[in-house]
């Protein structure tokens, strides 16, 4: 169980890493385009959709990182804006956390079954096959031998 809480974490950090305060903004404006779906080329991030509009919006978020606002709010801007389905990614916080554990969970709870199935199926029960042969089992494959042979 204590693994369990240790990747948990570990994921929950790798997935939290966002893009440092110091970048560039061009570089935020990059990572905000690429991290948003477009409104204006459904299934498309708004950093490969190649209509005007979304150009547009690319070169505003360019601008506002230019005018020191964080990806987180530009983010958030994004959001008010055009509604929490612009993320191409579910949210990391609040309700969020759910559509990236619960395949995790899945996951490691199948894991869990598997693991305890093939335990079980691959367990001795505890009976050691027997290798004597008795006299009676020994005369029978003997004689079993004999007809295979065509001797009677």
């Amino acid at each position: 169980m204590r693994r369990v809480a240790v990747f948990t974490l570990a994921a929950g950090l790798l997935l939290s890493v966002s893009t440092p305060a110091s970048a560039a903004p061009a570089d935020i404006a990059n990572s905000v385009a690429a991290d948003v779906m477009s409104p204006f080329c459904p299934g498309s991030t708004l950093h490969d959709c190649s209509s005007a509009e979304a150009q547009d919006l690319r070169e505003e978020i360019l601008a506002r990182a230019e005018n020191g606002w964080s990806r987180t709010r530009i983010m958030s801007w994004l959001e008010d804006e055009y509604g929490p389905s612009i993320r191409s990614t579910p949210a990391t916080e609040g309700a969020g956390w759910l559509a990236w554990l619960l395949p995790l969970a899945v996951v490691i709870g199948g894991a869990a079954v598997a693991w305890a199935f093939l335990r079980r199926s691959t367990s001795s029960s505890g009976v050691e096959p027997s290798t004597q042969v008795t006299r009676s089992e020994r005369s029978e494959l003997e004689r079993e031998l004999r007809t295979l042979r065509g001797r009677p």
